[in-house]
């Protein structure tokens, strides 16, 4: 099978949930991960229990399964749903979380996130705005121009800078650096 070929097969496998049929998967973190070029336009993965590796640079990504971990390097729009999904990028635009226990870590970058999950972590070296909506989240970040927690439970850091915070939930823990 052709290279092409064999990346146009897995990424009908992963967008109409036959990858499990296609995949060799194991359990837990063993099984090896699915390449595919997302440099030509949106994907969306289905696929539970894989691991997906993604090239080059994303427009839109949707990860709408469980247990599914998403490893990429920039995405201008990331989408998790259905739980328990991990997506590791270095860059992205703008996050939306739904549903619950997904974790979402970039290394360098992070321009907007909503959050309307639950049990939920974010971890960001830099962001410029935070909506949580949902409740018992964790969202750790070196540096967060503004945070607004509408839900209950939940916790914020927030290492360096000055951070904008809005506060109409319950019980959330929010620890930022004081203004000078």
């Amino acid at each position: 099978m052709t290279k092409s070929r064999t990346r146009a097969v897995s990424r009908l496998a992963l967008t109409t949930g036959l990858a499990t049929a296609l995949l060799a998967t194991g359990t837990g973190a063993s099984h090896a991960a699915t390449a595919i070029d997302c440099s030509t336009g949106p994907v969306s993965i289905t696929t539970s229990n894989t691991t997906v590796q993604l090239t080059g640079a994303c427009s839109t990504v949707v990860v709408d399964a469980g247990n599914t971990t998403v490893r990429l390097d920039s995405a201008s729009r990331v989408t998790i749903k259905g739980g328990n999904n991990t997506v590791i990028a270095r860059k992205v635009g703008s996050a939306t979380m739904a549903g619950g226990n997904h974790a979402l870590r970039v290394s360098a970058r992070l321009s907007t996130a909503t959050v309307k999950a639950a049990n939920s972590t974010i971890r960001t070296a830099s962001a410029s705005r935070i909506t949580i909506k949902g409740s018992n989240n964790d969202v750790r970040s070196t540096r967060l121009t503004k945070v607004v927690v509408k839900g209950a439970n939940n916790t914020v850091k927030v290492k360096k800078g000055s951070t904008k915070v809005s506060n109409r939930g319950a019980n959330n823990s929010i620890k930022v650096k004081k203004r000078r």
